[in-house]
């Protein structure tokens, strides 16, 4: 499931991805019709597994780069929006979703993430990403 339209920007301490997946009526995460902020998230997990896919940040191992299986591990300060991601005004403009390496080690990288729908914060927090050996 490939919920993000496009890589605006990144380099290696982040990435600004977009979206407009959450005005699809046929959206996998939709239940009981609805697409609740907490969803917000896996948008970030995706735009987070991007960065590190692209940098190479899921493990140094002297020349090469391996890339593993990843998990959110912790979610830590998150604040979401009590509006949906399908209501009118939100699916007139696309979702900018926003993920800032603030570290990494062997087996695990720390995000600072952000969804952001027009002039609407939808969820922000910061996520921890488990890569196990």
């Amino acid at each position: 499931m490939c919920l993000l339209a496009a890589v605006r920007e990144w380099d290696a301490n982040g990435i600004v991805c977009t979206a407009h997946s959450h005005a699809r009526a046929d959206h996998p995460l939709r239940q009981d019709g609805r697409l609740s902020s907490v969803h917000a998230i896996e948008y970030a997990a995706q735009a987070a597994a991007l960065h590190a896919s692209l940098t190479g940040a899921t493990v140094k191992t002297g020349e090469a780069r391996a890339l593993r299986r990843a998990y959110i591990a912790a979610l830590h300060a998150v604040e979401l929006c009590p509006c949906s991601l399908d209501e009118v005004e939100m699916i007139r403009s696309p979702l900018d979703i926003r993920a800032r390496l603030t570290a990494t080690g062997v087996t695990a990288a720390r995000y600072e993430f952000s969804v952001v729908c027009g002039a609407v914060r939808i969820a922000r927090g910061t996520m921890t990403v488990a890569m196990p050996e």
